[in-house]
């Protein structure tokens, strides 16, 4: 029990081999699917790949590895009894941020409508009224009350004194609160102009196409630095702890919280509120057929792609996917759409993101079987997978049984465990980390702490998904903590035609080249072309060497046109012809104003001003941009640093 305990305390995975078995069990059988000779140019389809696979898969093999974890981790008096124990040995430690998790692991395992889910929730109302949270505190004390008589009489006394203190608190401090102005957040979260083809971006945001990028997004027209290109949600999310009894943010919006109420089914999942837990758990919610299987994906250590296909699955549900599969639309498995730019684009010439159609299109790399033999993980390993999950949908939910329908049933199954597969292959190559600020240990300092942006979930964007990647961003992410709304922001001067670039981990201010374009060709398959790349740009590039001219260098060599003479050997400074001269001494002034004012918003950034800040720095960062200084530029790097900072901070309560 002590063991389980830990575990659950922790975040941590329980010691399984159930993983590796299952790993044993179908590299033997992706060892028996046959080849064929024509297969080598062109990649079997996802269906293809599913029949073949079939051929080997044997639900009494893997089966029996199951036994084990059916049935864990539910809903339990002892355990929660025990989790709400360590709760109590870690308040009388004054430690009430520990204490408020066990708490929340105890009314998590608690089972429905027992006097041990009213002691945990009376227990954590009382940490919460302690660190001054009277509104999170008042709640839970009425979550108790309204248990009525299971609330033991002793309690309910205490309860109801315990209301008034914090009904108190709550008079008090909406007499002294001071209402924060959001206007400048919100801005970043409008669309004025819509596009009408493609919806959640503005009318200048385009999709393009090409066989050597794939889709990708432009712009057509110039767009000045700080602008807003699209506003994009999630068509699935998972948060990263989903399996490890995530406590912190709600399992629905992914909202911050400290009081979560429990999932009525399972004891992974806990919500902010009444009307999210209804959302997920209803009849059309992301959570609805998660219950009994996440305790076998908890001893697989699934990863977020295994989870999202799942939740793929649940958010289109199965009378869609049934239509789907009668109808065989060619929009989705025509396969002589080669070319990629129509595809996610409906019957209207539509880019629908709230539809399933542009995520079922999202790239996934698979170009050939030879790639496929010499990568077992996504090639051969994948089908049995994806049959695998199929087979938990089937005998753990009722996700297959929710059909009226019972025809051409072995088929459609083979049609859902296909889906499942098209999704372990592009969710890889396009989930998006969500971060938020995080006071975390100071490794350069003991004893202090400092702000980090630490990863919490994955989500997959329709959208920002096309975005291809740049070790030399020129647009970058915003994500709203509340209900994972995110907008795409103009980091730099964006001219017409120009392509949005966002990163997907390395820049090439933290890291060489080299290191980057093999990071990306592992994680990624692709070798990145970007400027940065191509100028072998690296953590030291822009910076200024003893022996140089300074800044005022780097501005004679951005103001030279092609009329300016030829610098010729023993020249101290580039040779400019009389106007770059002009333009050079008000260049200068102009950089000494912007310098200024960079100072000034770094000021701002630490008084925490953000929204001041936000005011001033897209000038700043489209000066430098819009008169053809490169981003390494010494100030225009730092303007850029202070921008990305200042967008991060300023949405962080949002």
């Amino acid at each position: 029990m002590d063991s389980l305990i830990n575990i659950i305390y922790t975040s941590k995975f329980a010691d399984s081999n159930l993983c590796q078995q299952l790993n044993e069990t179908f590299t033997k059988a992706a060892g028996k699917i046959q080849i064929n000779d024509n297969d080598h140019t062109v990649c079997p389809s996802v269906f293809e790949r599913i029949q073949r696979a079939k051929l080997t898969f044997d639900w009494s093999q893997v089966s029996q590895h199951l036994l084990q974890h059916e049935g864990t981790f539910i809903k339990s008096l002892e355990l929660s009894a025990k989790l709400r124990e360590k709760g109590n040995e870690l308040y009388q430690q004054r430690n009430g941020e520990a204490a408020l998790r066990a708490y929340s692991l105890a009314i998590a395992f608690a089972p429905n409508a027992t006097e041990e889910l009213c002691m945990a929730y009376a227990n954590r109302s009382a940490v919460l009224r302690e660190i001054g949270k009277a509104r999170e505190s008042l709640e839970d004390v009425e979550r108790v009350l309204k248990l009525g008589k299971l609330c033991p009489a002793n309690l309910k006394d205490k309860l109801l004194e315990r209301k008034g203190k914090c009904e108190a608190m709550l008079l008090e401090d909406n007499g002294t609160a001071s209402e924060e102005s959001s206007s400048s957040v919100d801005k970043l979260f409008h669309i004025q102009d819509p596009n009408s083809k493609v919806a959640n971006a503005k009318s200048f945001v385009q999709i393009g196409y090409s066989k050597h990028k794939g889709r990708h997004l432009t712009v057509t027209k110039d767009v000045p630095a700080g602008a807003v290109l699209l506003v994009d949600q999630p068509f699935v999310s998972v948060l990263n702890k989903l399996l490890c009894w995530e406590t912190d943010h709600c399992h629905n919006c992914f909202k911050y919280m400290l009081n979560g109420i429990p999932c009525l089914k399972c004891s992974f999942a806990l919500f902010c509120s009444e009307k999210c837990l209804q959302t997920a758990c209803n009849n059309n919610g992301v959570h609805r057929y998660e219950h009994n299987y996440l305790p076998i994906l908890h001893a697989l250590q699934a990863s977020h792609a295994i989870i999202q296909s799942l939740r793929i699955m649940a958010l289109v549900g199965p009378p869609a996917l049934y239509k789907l599969f009668k109808s065989q639309d060619p929009l989705y498995f025509d396969a002589k759409q080669d070319d990629g730019s129509v595809k996610g684009f409906d019957k209207r010439g539509i880019y629908n993101v709230k539809s399933y159609l542009p995520v079922y299109h999202l790239i996934s790399h698979a170009h050939h079987s030879a790639s496929l033999e010499r990568d077992f993980q996504t090639g051969w390993m994948n089908p049995l997978r994806a049959l695998f999950l199929k087979e938990l949908l089937k005998r753990y939910s009722s996700f297959f049984s929710d059909l009226s329908s019972k025809e051409d049933m072995s088929e459609f199954e083979d049609f859902i465990a296909s889906l499942i597969l098209q999704h372990l292959d592009n969710i890889r190559y396009n989930a998006i980390s969500l971060s938020k600020l995080m006071n975390v240990p100071n490794s350069q300092q003991e004893n202090s702490q400092q702000l980090k942006s630490v990863a919490f979930a994955a989500a997959v964007y329709p959208l920002i998904s096309l975005c291809n990647h740049s070790c030399d961003p020129n647009c970058a992410p915003v994500k709203k903590s509340k209900h994972l709304v995110t907008s795409l922001v103009a980091l730099q001067h964006l001219k017409e035609g120009d392509e949005l670039f966002i990163t997907y981990k390395p820049l090439y201010s933290q890291m060489r080249t080299s290191d980057r374009q093999k990071f990306l060709a592992d994680n990624y398959q692709f070798i990145c072309n970007c400027n940065a790349c191509n100028g072998d740009w690296g953590p030291e590039t822009g910076q200024l060497s003893p022996e140089s001219e300074g800044v005022g260098t780097l501005i004679l060599e951005s103001t030279r046109c092609e009329s300016c003479p030829p610098t010729e050997s023993g020249d101290k400074k580039p040779r400019q012809c009389h106007e770059c001269a002009l333009k050079d001494v008000n260049l200068g002034k102009e950089i000494q104003k912007m310098e200024t004012e960079l100072f000034e918003c770094h000021d701002l950034l630490k008084e925490g001003k953000y929204a001041e800040s936000l005011e001033k720095l897209p000038a700043i960062v489209d000066f430098f941009g819009s008169n053809g200084f490169p981003s390494h530029f010494p100030l225009y790097s730092i303007a850029l640093e202070l921008f990305k900072r200042t967008l991060t901070h300023s949405v962080a309560k949002f």
